[in-house]
């Protein structure tokens, strides 16, 4: 079945190739973090072989070759190295942090064997199927809209990157969903802006999305933002929810 699928998507665009490959990490995550916590892991073992990925044991903890760290680590200000323990060519890190490497190295394979896969004709016709079915409930998302013209690079950016088929790191996500609360976009609205994510989930995005309205957290400073590299230009508004308002502010002054 695996097999068959993996021909199936071949013949997809490459954004949906990599949902795809996101799809099954995701699913050996499950298992990686499950093993992570007990003392003998095999499957963990066995998937970081097979991917030639060398580990030393450290009580429990796990020390990850530096040249493997950088190639694996997600796109989140947690696994920046200044966020890291180093030394001697290894990076520290907790099981359940090398489950998430071994993930990042299960989609980069998976994505890599899609691109370089080439579809058999007998399987074409399966392919146009999948890919009218994959059309039509894109669509049905497409016409989710927010009015963007005052939303701030950063904001823009995200939004661009998530349309994309690309993952967002947790500090986007969570910043994008923060900003959209506070310009006043309903939790139906951003759960469905978010359907596009490649590991989108909607019961964990909805989650997600009601626990920040009631939290009311403020926005992160530009700074922060730049901090966390999800700042994409130098709009001098101190914080994101400005840049709206200080747009605003200037077409009323034009406008006097």
């Amino acid at each position: 079945q695996f097999a068959a699928a993996m021909v199936l998507a071949s013949g997809l665009s490459p954004p949906q190739k990599r949902k795809f490959a996101i799809a099954v990490a995701k699913s050996y995550y499950d298992y990686l973090k499950e093993d992570a916590e007990k003392e003998d892991t095999i499957f963990f073992s066995a998937i970081a072989k097979n991917f030639g990925i060398e580990f030393l044991t450290y009580e429990s903890e796990v020390k990850v070759p530096l040249a493997k760290y950088l190639r694996l680590a997600p796109r989140d200000p947690h696994y920046k190295l200044v966020n890291r323990e180093v030394g001697n060519g290894y990076v520290l890190v907790k099981r359940r942090e090398f489950a998430r490497l071994l993930e990042e190295a299960i989609q980069h394979y998976v994505f890599g064997r899609l691109i370089a896969l080439e579809p058999p004709p007998q399987a074409k016709p399966y392919i146009k199927k999948l890919e009218k079915e994959l059309k039509l409930t894109e669509q049905q998302f497409v016409s989710v809209k927010v009015d963007e013209k005052d939303y701030p690079p950063c904001i823009k950016a995200m939004l661009a990157t998530m349309r994309a088929g690309e993952n967002l790191p947790h500090i986007a996500r969570w910043s994008l969903a923060n900003y959209l609360l506070h310009a006043n976009i309903a939790i139906d609205k951003i759960v469905d802006l978010f359907r596009t994510a490649p590991d989108f989930n909607e019961k964990t995005t909805r989650y997600q999305a009601e626990h920040l309205a009631k939290s009311k957290y403020s926005m992160p400073a530009c700074e922060t933002m730049k901090a966390n590299g999800v700042c994409v230009a130098e709009c001098g508004c101190g914080t994101p929810l400005r840049y709206r308002a200080g747009d605003e502010n200037r077409k009323h002054q034009k406008s006097i």
